[in-house]
């Protein structure tokens, strides 16, 4: 079912940030993350930006908690994994005076062969559980049939601007 409605997402009328909001939502709902986050990248590999929301609350997240040591890894090996981390420890509980470690899975967002963002998800696995294989493959699943026809209007968007910049130049030159 999460299959057709991102095909049908893909396809419907939204904005690009609109079918991005609706699409970490479902992810959220699909494979019971806590958090969401999409992350693109630069030519130079560097976060452009950053659209990330939490289960249950309407609205993105200014600052999301990211571990970019796991994200750079993933980028740099084009692969992506599903783990505890163990490293990023940001938030304490008070009264078992120990880290909230969180359970992460890190996809790699792929459109022609280029490593275009990533996806990053995350849920307190002492609380509620802990991402497995399944949950990863449907990451990656949903991720691959979102993204294919989401990076291929974000083509055509680009390739649309440039063209537009070049018949403005022209406009100027022969002016």
């Amino acid at each position: 079912m999460a299959i057709l409605d991102i095909i049908d997402l893909v396809r419907g009328d939204l904005n690009q940030e609109e079918k991005v909001y609706e699409f970490l939502g479902r992810l959220i709902e699909t494979v019971e993350a806590e958090t969401c986050t999409l992350i693109y990248l630069g030519n130079d590999k560097k976060t452009i930006k950053t659209y990330s929301r939490i289960r249950l609350k309407p609205g993105w997240i200014e600052e999301p908690i990211i571990n970019y040591n796991l994200v750079n890894r993933v980028i740099l090996n084009k692969k992506g994994e599903f783990l505890i981390d163990w490293e990023n420890i940001n938030n304490m509980d008070l009264i078992l005076n120990s880290p909230k470690w969180k359970s992460v899975i890190v996809h790699p967002v792929e459109f022609n062969g280029e490593i275009k963002g990533a996806i990053y998800a995350t849920v307190p696995p002492l609380r509620e559980k802990e991402f497995d294989y399944n949950q990863y493959n449907m990451v990656k699943t949903l991720a691959g049939i979102f993204f294919t026809d989401y990076c291929k209007f974000a083509l055509i968007y680009d390739i649309m601007i440039k063209i537009d910049k070049v018949f403005r130049r022209e406009e100027i030159i022969w002016q």
